[in-house]
């Protein structure tokens, strides 16, 4: 509760310093009202819980500690997912080294420095920071510390893995998503429509459970499709210290991707509804700008690399289908399996979805980006973390079981 009121007597300065390092003030404002649920006495308690002695018939369960865990931040999130990771690892008891993203370091300084004092009033040492190189960080982590949070690609997530695997070391693997979202025939579809659009645009589409692929009912594709344009269309592209502004740069190896994955797309088959090129901060075609429009692609399918890739920008591929087995069908031919979401009116069709969906999560009938201290701490399948939904408190402690005769 004490690191809730810090964050926000400190929120003036948080945001001037991520503004002032690129992060968009509506990205924040997302943060903060998702991150409110983590500070609080309700989420101490239930976060404590999970780890207090569980008895087994005269027996009893036990979650210890790994001791020293180090954290490679995310860029995209430092006010929400850092700080998380951070709390979880001291109500675990393990003393915590945080690599700041080299995008938006000096926020995470600040709020690790935040932290910092407040904890300073325990009996351990919980937490410091480094400015390291990443991979020279995780190298000497894997050989110095006892457990290592990784945010970032696929690729180097597994990369990472191998080597702390070989070292007896736990590694928690957040990594890449292509979250795909359901629009079912019979949905509230105005809300739908809404969540969608927000769900795939809010900071320019950089986070790993932003809704990446659309898949639409053909009773409704047409409308879903026209007001998501309409949606795509009056998003503002400016600079990120402008409050109106939803759509921000693009990180330059994503935004190369995107226009890859856009002429491989309309290269298929697919058209574009809007948007489709680099631009300029007041949205004015550039070659060399550092910017993506907001682009809807309608008739996509699934071969076509904006399916099968992590999109980490303001690109939105829509598929039509024609029922429910083929929309799943299609949503699990992606190598990624972080979260998904459906909207739904029908009861079957919402149980059938999460049952045979392959991901680490499910939303129905609400925000895609729905974020609390009671869900899971994310977590996926396949490439986008291996073991699930997680959280993080219990992920960094091992169970030891005790019996006494």
């Amino acid at each position: 509760a004490r690191i809730g009121k810090a964050f926000q007597e400190n929120r003036k300065k948080i945001e001037e310093i991520s503004v002032a390092e690129g992060h968009p003030q509506k990205m924040l404002d997302w943060e903060y009202k998702e991150s409110s649920t983590f500070f609080t006495d309700d989420m101490l308690y239930y976060l404590g819980e999970q780890l207090k002695p569980k008895p087994v018939n005269g027996d009893y369960l036990l979650r210890i500690p790994f001791g020293s865990v180090g954290l490679v931040t995310p860029y995209n999130a430092a006010t929400t997912l850092g700080i998380l990771n951070i709390c979880c690892s001291f109500i675990s008891g393990n003393c915590t080294v945080v690599k700041p993203p080299s995008m938006l370091p000096v926020s995470t300084l600040y709020i690790s420095q935040m932290m910092h004092d407040i904890f300073q009033e325990y009996t351990i040492n919980p937490l410091c920071t480094t400015v390291a190189e990443s991979k020279m960080c995780v190298n000497e982590w894997i050989s110095g510390l006892d457990c290592i949070i990784f945010y970032g690609s696929s690729e180097s997530g597994v990369e990472i893995a191998s080597k702390a695997v070989k070292n007896y070391k736990k590694v928690i693997l957040e990594i890449a998503g292509s979250d795909a979202t359901l629009i079912w025939e019979d949905c509230n579809l105005e809300k739908a429509i809404a969540d969608a659009g927000r769900a795939r645009f809010l900071g320019s589409g950089q986070a790993c459970i932003a809704t990446k692929r659309l898949f639409v009912h053909e009773s409704v594709y047409d409308t879903v499709v026209s007001e998501l344009i309409e949606y795509a269309q009056s998003l503002h592209i400016g600079l990120p210290s402008d409050p109106r502004t939803d759509i921000v740069p693009t990180a330059v190896e994503a935004l190369e991707s995107i226009e890859w994955y856009t002429k491989d797309a309309l290269n298929r088959g697919a058209q574009l509804e809007c948007g489709g090129h680099r631009v300029n901060h007041r949205g004015e075609e550039d070659d060399v700008g550092l910017y993506f429009e907001p682009t809807i692609l309608s008739d996509c399918t699934t071969d076509m690399l904006c399916m099968q890739e992590e999109t980490f920008g303001p690109l939105l591929p829509i598929c039509k289908v024609k029922s429910l087995k083929e929309a799943i069908k299609k949503i699990n031919t992606s190598q990624y399996g972080l979260r998904a979401s459906i909207w739904s009116e029908n009861d079957k069709v919402v149980e059938e979805f999460i049952q045979k969906v392959d991901t680490g999560g499910v939303i129905v009938n609400d925000d895609h980006l729905l974020f609390t201290s009671r869900l899971p701490h994310l977590g996926g399948v396949k490439a986008s973390g291996i073991t699930g939904s997680k959280y993080f408190n219990l992920e960094l402690t091992y169970m030891k079981y005790v019996h006494k005769s």
